[in-house]
């Protein structure tokens, strides 16, 4: 097991590492009468995230 197994190791230990460090879940009910248009959510409030860093990201 050369340098691609301690690669392997090394890339599945950080994707399961990554798997605990992002997490959310958010769902909304839309109702059928709505307005095309219609504002739904705001999913970064609802996450909790910082619409400074989003911006400053270009996200």
């Amino acid at each position: 097991m050369g340098h691609n197994g301690i690669a392997l190791r090394c890339g599945l230990a950080f994707i399961f590492l990554a798997f605990h460090l992002v997490f959310g879940d958010v769902s909304y009910s839309v109702p059928e009468e709505m307005k095309r248009g219609s504002v739904i959510g705001n999913i970064a409030k609802d996450l909790g995230l910082d619409l400074g860093r989003l911006s400053a990201r270009k996200a």
